[in-house]
């Protein structure tokens, strides 16, 4: 969910597989989901490893694309936000995610 200048909208720094449920494909350098340790899919020995799935935005369940970026599209510079992250091992990692 990429930063859009013009408009002040929320900024997370990732990029979602559309479909179902939310799967990091891709983590922008210096974003607030770098910084959180948000995981995305990669390539390691060369077999895919699975990525990180965000599951919930300040206690609202995330099922797909489209709920995950209606929230941030509302977000504003300065708001923080509580992300709710499926990780990698399967456990659950609530990290603190500014809107930028």
């Amino acid at each position: 969910v990429s930063a859009n200048s013009a408009t002040k909208r929320g900024y997370l720094g990732v990029s979602i597989m559309k479909g179902d449920g939310c799967v990091v494909t891709r983590v922008e350098a210096h974003s607030p989901a770098a910084r959180a340790g948000i995981q995305a899919v990669r390539l390691e020995q060369g077999s895919l490893v699975a990525s990180d799935a965000i599951v919930n935005v300040n206690n609202q369940d995330i099922d797909s694309y489209q709920d995950l970026y209606g929230l941030i599209d509302k977000g504003r510079p300065g708001e923080q936000w509580t992300v709710t992250v499926e990780a990698l091992n399967g456990s659950l990692v609530r990290a603190r995610q500014f809107c930028e």
